[in-house]
């Protein structure tokens, strides 16, 4: 089996609690719990009586710009991703039966028919990209003005990523987003640039 990395034992540890009914998953609790689940990782130096927070914190916000974690006052909310990765990894390490969102597949087919209906991508295709404005920015990527940083980069990635997955069903609408997707981080990279500082 691959290595995990920290923040695969991380993402294990949530989705774990998370598996266990703890639905409200709280940054101390998490940071407990990644400590009691893997301490030779997370330890202070000279002192392995006492979790290193700052090693776990980085690694846990390296999960948002992937796409498997929101944060928000303090608090951790699961993505789907985040949970079917989460799940493979527990499945991986303890041979677990898990139970993956059902969801999953219908939620794919409802937001690549949202991301083929909108009116940005729509305009792009019949070569109005002048009259592509920010809105259409942040409807494509599910966001707004007030998405956070790393919030951001996670679902822009989450967006190429269902868009990938449609490649193997229908190349050239895949392509089409794709470009579309290219298109608007360079068309507002500005916004996007700002939005990333």
């Amino acid at each position: 089996m691959k290595k995990l990395t920290k923040k695969d034992k991380i993402l294990y540890t949530i989705v774990k609690m998370y598996n266990d009914g703890d639905n409200l998953l709280r940054y101390e609790d998490i940071l407990v719990k990644v400590f009691k689940s893997f301490p030779e990782d997370f330890q202070i130096r000279f002192y392995p009586q006492f979790p290193d927070t700052d090693t776990i914190r980085r690694a846990l916000y390296q999960l948002i710009p992937e796409g498997y974690i929101r944060i928000s006052n303090r608090n951790c909310a699961l993505t789907n991703d985040g949970k079917a990765r989460g799940n493979k990894i527990i499945k991986s390490l303890d041979g677990d039966t898990i139970q993956i969102e059902g969801r999953r597949d219908l939620n794919y087919n409802i937001e690549i028919k949202r991301l083929l209906r909108s009116e940005g991508f729509n305009m792009y295709l019949t070569g109005k990209m002048d009259k592509i404005i920010d809105q259409d920015f942040y409807e494509f990527y599910r966001s707004s003005v007030r998405t956070r940083n790393l919030e951001l980069l996670g679902k822009i990635k989450q967006i190429n990523e269902v868009i990938n997955r449609y490649s193997t069903e229908n190349t050239l609408q895949a392509k089409n987003l794709l470009a579309y997707s290219s298109f608007l981080l360079t068309k507002f990279k500005s916004i996007f640039n700002e939005e990333l500082k």
